[in-house]
């Protein structure tokens, strides 16, 4: 079998059949035309009584085979028709399964345009994602930046404001204390100019008293509490200051000594201090209650807790001092 001819249609194995057929008609019609040829021919050989006899029967024959012919005729038109007619189904069909084709091939590739319309769709909404969620990356990365950025500003601003608070309290307090050395120098100089205006007064009563105070000193004790006083003869001091005590008056009453200024005080408002024990033998002692590292020459130098001699008072401020062989002005607002 021939695998490689082509495939006919229906109505064209129908045409092939009805050609074979008629040639086989036709063949049949031929031999029997000829099979008859002869016959006569030996009808006519065996004698020409038989002629008529034999005519009429060809006669009859050849009705017979026309009328044959006109069925065949008739059948072959019928089957040709029913070729056409099956042709044209043929036809029909093909052209259904060609116009089915058609559509399916549009609706094939109508499903492929929405796919990749879809396909599309989906990598547009897939970059759209993609974008909205780097633009949410990066405004949350400026708002950290930013957040960052007021931070540290917010940091400065206190560091500023910490230095700017420190150096207005150091101004203060330099203020402060410039204010208070230049009350304490007016002070001084109202005490001096009072002290000068007693002692002009008082000078042949007074100088026999400081002379002899000054050659005894009873104790040290150390004020905790501020006294001021604006009566004539009263010794003022504040927290902190420390008395040579020259004379207890009563047990409420002692007169004492700061630097050069000399009067009474009350003697609730001091304490015992411990240099006192050093009176006894004339010798005076103070504790360093800070470092002090000097600030001009000819000061004592010491660190805190050192003990220190006290060898003579200057004023309420300043005294020599000595530790070993070094000796130096000490200031006394360093020592306990």
């Amino acid at each position: 079998m021939d695998t490689g001819a082509p495939k006919l249609s229906k109505a064209e194995e129908f045409q092939l059949k009805l050609k074979q057929d008629k040639e086989r008609k036709e063949r049949e019609l031929r031999e029997e035309k000829e099979k008859r040829i002869q016959e006569i021919k030996l009808v006519k050989e065996s004698g020409k009584d038989d002629a008529a006899e034999e005519r009429k029967r060809y006669e009859e024959e050849q009705r017979a085979k026309k009328e044959q012919e006109l069925s065949e005729s008739q059948r072959r038109s019928k089957e040709a028709a029913e070729a056409r007619r099956l042709a044209e189904a043929e036809n029909q069909k093909a052209g259904i399964e060609a116009k089915a084709k058609k559509q399916e091939d549009e609706a094939m590739k109508q499903a492929e345009i929405e796919r990749k319309k879809k396909e599309d769709s989906q990598k547009a909404a897939a970059k759209e994602r993609d974008e909205a969620a780097k633009k949410q990356q990066e405004a949350q990365r400026k708002q950290e930046e930013e957040e960052q950025r007021k931070q540290e500003e917010e940091e400065a601003r206190q560091q500023e404001m910490a230095v700017k608070k420190q150096q207005e309290a150091q101004r203060k307090q330099e203020e402060e204390a410039k204010r208070q050395e230049e009350e304490e120098a007016k002070r001084q100089e109202e005490e001096e100019a009072r002290r000068q205006q007693e002692e002009e007064a008082n000078k042949t009563v007074e100088e026999p008293k400081v002379e002899a105070a000054a050659a005894s000193v009873i104790s040290v004790v150390k004020a905790i509490a501020d006294f001021a006083s604006d009566q004539e003869g009263d010794l003022t001091f504040s927290v902190g200051d420390m008395i040579e005590v020259i004379e207890n008056i009563d047990e409420n009453w002692s007169r004492g000594r700061i630097g050069e200024r000399e009067g009474i005080f009350p003697a609730t408002f001091v304490e015992s201090s411990d240099a006192e024990a050093s009176t006894q033998t004339g010798v005076i002692y103070r504790v360093a209650i800070a470092d002090f590292p000097g600030e001009n020459e000819g000061d004592l130098a010491f660190a805190k807790d050192d003990k220190i001699e006290i060898v003579a008072l200057i004023d309420e401020n300043w005294a020599t001092g000595r530790i070993g062989e070094r000796e130096g002005l000490v200031p006394l607002s360093f020592l306990q």
